[in-house]
């Protein structure tokens, strides 16, 4: 994934990745993958609803429960949402389960 990041599918890379990473359990290395590819990769093919709906769960899990939940308003105040919905309600829901413990 480092070698071939800046390449035509390093984004794509590292987001199966990152979302292999956080099916293990393992947010912070999830967290800084999605990081990278939102702020440093040119021009991701990965859909930036997504990668930004990652990182508000991710960052709800690795404590920045304050971050995860301005990613989430920002993905909430597009007028079309850029993922479903129903999906945007779990990851509330996941952020609310976590500020409560």
């Amino acid at each position: 994934m480092r070698r071939f990041f800046l390449s035509k599918l390093g984004d794509e890379a590292a987001f199966e990745l990152a979302c292999l990473k956080l099916d293990r359990g393992e947010f912070l290395p999830a967290a800084r993958l999605l990081s990278k590819i939102a702020n440093e990769y040119p021009d991701p093919t990965v859909k930036s609803g997504e990668i930004n709906l990652r990182l508000a769960a991710v960052n709800a899990r690795v404590g920045d429960e304050k971050l995860a939940r301005e990613i989430l308003a920002e993905i909430k105040s597009q007028p079309i949402p850029p993922v479903p919905v129903a999906v945007i309600r779990l990851v509330e829901k996941d952020i609310q389960q976590i500020s409560t413990q």
